[in-house]
């Protein structure tokens, strides 16, 4: 349920292992390699750290993170070969959305908070508490996580954080049935957007803008048309994101 282009290899995480009453087609595994351009599969796994898939960031041309119901575990892009657990990322909660700055990869673990990695070492190197539901980066490189009704604004480099009160609406996260969210950042303005919750299970019709620079929200940014009538428009998993070649917003319902 998770997907990402990382150079010229597109990476597919699922929850399960391939399933055996697939007969049409080889079915592929809890972390899928494919060919970015062809989306011909490169390779497979089932095992992936011993946990089911949750998500997948390129850390560089050799390695990449894969984010598991129980932790994070290495894995080498030069050999195609699932790798080890990071210590420190295992126990209880599992690992959400991750992203990597320039010097770290910041990693969401539920009731833990993110980890803090550093890339060059595969250790984590500190830990900022919270009830967070995602990470992303701004264009001007800040880092920011959401809770419930507060945005989170974290140094990446000296890990400070400053805390912003979301007015009226709410953000769930869904760890319950968890997915990659509605939380996303534009790399042609210095803008986040997100969806707000009408609960832990249902996502509202309204979409949230946050100006990164005047520090400002506008929660009646856009609507989500199609409210009246038997048939709504429902945004559904990770139904917000920005096309990174436009900057246009792509919602899903």
């Amino acid at each position: 349920q998770y997907g990402t282009i990382y150079g010229d290899k597109f990476y597919f995480v699922s929850k399960q292992a391939a399933d055996g009453g697939d007969t049409q087609y080889t079915p592929g595994g809890r972390l899928v390699v494919a060919n970015a351009q062809t989306m011909q599969k490169i390779a497979g796994f089932n095992n992936i750290g011993g946990g089911d898939g949750r998500s997948f960031v390129g850390v560089n041309e050799h390695k990449g993170y894969i984010g598991t119901s129980t932790g994070i575990v290495l894995f080498n892009i030069d050999n195609m070969q699932v790798g080890t657990l990071i210590a420190g990322t295992g126990g209880s909660g599992q690992i959400g959305n991750m992203i990597r700055t320039s010097q770290y990869v910041f990693a969401i673990k539920q009731n833990a908070g993110i980890l803090v990695i550093n890339p060059n070492t595969d250790t984590v190197v500190s830990t900022i508490a919270g009830g967070f539901y995602s990470v992303v980066q701004a264009k001007d490189g800040s880092v920011w996580g959401i809770q419930e009704q507060k945005l989170v604004n974290i140094n990446p480099t000296t890990f400070a954080t400053q805390e912003y009160n979301i007015p009226t609406t709410k953000y769930f996260g869904d760890w319950g049935a968890w997915n990659a969210g509605r939380f996303t950042a534009s790399n042609k303005e210095n803008a986040l957007y997100w969806i707000n919750s009408v609960s832990a299970w249902a996502s509202g019709s309204q979409i949230v803008r946050f100006d990164v620079t005047a520090k400002t929200f506008n929660e009646n940014f856009a609507a989500i048309p199609g409210q009246t009538g038997q048939y709504k428009q429902i945004p559904y998993g990770a139904a917000l994101r920005v096309n990174p070649a436009t900057g246009e917003l792509v919602l899903n319902t």
